[in-house]
């Protein structure tokens, strides 16, 4: 054979082409994927330290004034969903018109952040500017401590210097609790825009996971400080949060969105057509239902948790915060298994699970939590049911609502559970205060019961309406949605 012969080479496979992930006109390969779950995790964590010193410190905070479960209850529960419900709707549907450089969501994370840090810093400093406002100005620090006597339950009752205190925190949380409505809003409604549907159950679980992470780091080290070093604690969650969100506003890209309807110069139509496309489909006010009958039941039962921990068991804050950073932990192992099993059976069917965990849990609680040692089991066993139906509604959203309008069926699904919130908060604090703190358990499991029951309801109906394999969310929102996604999409990241 000649030396000259041409050497045959055995062929080699093509290289495989680079799984690409598709949201919109979002186009992610592997690694621009894996930025952005770092980054809106990363936000999450700092968002849940932040996140936590309201329900946890300002209890303490108005207990220590002398305030009533049912002051605590109106102040951190009942204002809030009063503000929830009216500006809600307003944010929501206004970033779901919203095409900017930025986007649609991420301009109303990025600008309110720095207010809401200085305002949260502020409720740490309440008693420093009461005290201020009554020395430099006595008549309006008694006009202030008027006001809240006259508003809140039993706090005419306290001395001046008490409730001049009740009334500045007062103003400084509906002050932050304002600026805060933008990032709670529209945080959320940020998944669907910038996560594929195919991680999403993924996402939305390591999402639980640095929530958890979050309330660990707050409960371990950071409560046991709210007794000695309580300004300090607030002003490490605020510089926390701000320096995360302006981070991860601006590093998150959302891709292009098709045009928003326009808009009418009449304004009473328009709400009359935003009232009727969210409460007129019976099949949406079923999915409104069981969101809201887990969010009665937990919210109260968060709240004054720890005022039971302290008033029936004699725990210390710091005692308290040992506990529950203890029974995070333990919630972290379940959250790793719960995102594939929420992916494979669908959440709506994790939910009916977690809600039957409540019931069981919550009445065990109830009967069973004497000392710490089995208040830490029971609690443990709790927050693992809670951790499986958060991680559930968590992805029922996306899968269930129409996403062109994503954010207007939200916050229509915050209105039905606000307007519970705005008497349930102040009525669980009432009931607590006559019949005992014990009765909070008891509180958890019956609205979960209840829970149960709307979720059996809706899970008929997402049947009908073809289930696991042909659901279409009803209503012809997403025509326009749909023929653009139908295009070539976009280079995203």
């Amino acid at each position: 054979m000649s030396d000259l012969a041409p050497v045959i080479e055995p062929a080699l496979p093509a290289p495989a082409a680079e799984r690409r992930y598709t949201v919109g006109t979002l186009v992610y390969t592997r690694q621009a994927l894996l930025r952005v779950f770092v980054w809106m995790l990363w936000g999450d964590l700092c968002l849940n330290v932040m996140e936590s010193a309201i329900p946890r410190m300002v209890p303490l905070q108005l207990q220590a004034l002398g305030a009533s479960n049912a002051t605590i209850g109106i102040l951190t529960g009942s204002l809030f969903s009063l503000l929830n419900w009216i500006t809600n709707p307003i944010i929501s549907t206004w970033s779901d018109g919203t095409r900017s450089r930025l986007g649609r969501r991420i301009p109303f994370m990025l600008f309110p952040t720095p207010p809401l840090a200085l305002f949260l810093i502020l409720v740490g400093f309440s008693l420093n500017v009461a005290g201020f406002i009554g020395s430099a100005a006595p008549g309006f620090g008694k006009a202030i401590g008027a006001t809240a006597a006259m508003l809140l339950p039993d706090v005419h009752t306290l001395p001046g210097s008490a409730q001049l205190g009740i009334g500045v925190i007062g103003v400084f949380l509906v002050l932050y609790k304002l600026f805060d409505q933008f990032p709670q809003c529209v945080y959320y409604y940020l998944f669907p825009d910038v996560i594929p549907q195919e991680t999403m159950g993924t996402f939305v679980c390591l999402f639980r996971v640095m929530a958890t992470l979050g309330g660990v780091i707050f409960h371990y080290w950071l409560l046991d400080l709210s007794e000695t070093h309580p300004q300090q604690v607030y002003i490490g969650c605020a510089l926390l949060y701000l320096v995360a969100f302006l981070g991860m506003s601006l590093m998150v890209k959302e891709g292009d969105y098709p045009p928003p309807p326009p808009r009418t110069s009449n304004r009473l139509q328009a709400l009359r057509r935003w009232v009727r496309e969210s409460f007129s489909s019976t099949f949406y006010w079923k999915y409104f239902l069981a969101y809201a009958c887990f969010r009665w039941a937990f919210v109260p039962f968060n709240l004054f948790l720890i005022v039971y921990a302290q008033k029936a068991l004699g725990l210390s804050a710091g005692q308290f915060g040992h506990v529950m950073a203890l029974v995070m932990a333990v919630q972290l192992p379940v959250l790793f298994g719960l995102g594939p099993l929420v992916d494979t059976f669908h959440p709506i069917r994790v939910g009916l699970f977690g809600y039957g965990l409540l019931i069981a849990t919550g009445t065990a609680s109830f009967f069973f939590a004497h000392g710490e040692g089995s208040f830490l089991t029971l609690s443990i066993l709790t927050f693992i049911a809670i951790t499986v139906f958060q991680s559930a509604i968590a992805t029922l959203g996306p899968r269930l609502l129409p996403r062109s309008k994503y954010g207007q069926f939200c916050s229509a699904t915050m209105m039905v559970v606000e307007s519970g919130m705005l008497v349930f908060a102040w009525l669980c604090g009432s009931l607590l205060d006559r019949i005992g703190e014990r009765y909070v358990f008891l509180w958890l499991a019956v609205f979960s019961l209840l829970g149960l029951v709307t979720n059996l309801i809706l899970y008929r109906a997402w049947q009908q309406h073809g289930g696991d394999d042909h659901y279409v969310a009803p209503g012809d929102f997403d025509v326009t949605l749909l023929e653009t996604q139908n295009h070539q999409p976009a280079a995203g990241h």
